[in-house]
């Protein structure tokens, strides 16, 4: 029950998450960082940027693609020869934060 319980509350945290982060105010911001943060850690500024099609105005300057259905938003930063890859995805986002934010609900809950 408790591990229900904690599940169900990590679901609307990464629901409040996806929403804050999709704001329109804030996400041209956040998704350049996202952008700039991938750049950094391939090294180059020589690679494609996938995003989703709404996103484009957002992130000029850049040889871009489109961003998986799958993907609510953020963005997937490739090498120009196609063999590395940073996502910069809010799934992934969220997810590299997922043990952290789980132990806090735990804590919280319990």
């Amino acid at each position: 029950a408790r591990d229900e319980a904690v599940e169900a509350s990590l679901r609307q945290v990464w629901s409040q998450f996806k929403s804050d982060s999709l704001r329109k105010a804030a996400y041209g911001a956040l998704l350049d960082r996202l952008v700039k943060e991938g750049l950094r850690e391939l090294g180059t500024t020589d690679a494609t940027d996938y995003v989703r099609d709404s996103d484009r105005t957002l992130v000029s300057g850049y040889h871009l693609a489109k961003l998986p259905d799958e993907c609510c938003g953020g963005a997937i930063v490739e090498s120009a020869n196609g063999k590395i890859r940073v996502s910069k995805t809010l799934e992934d986002v969220f997810a590299q934060k997922k043990g952290e934010v789980r132990k806090q609900i735990y804590d919280k809950l319990f």
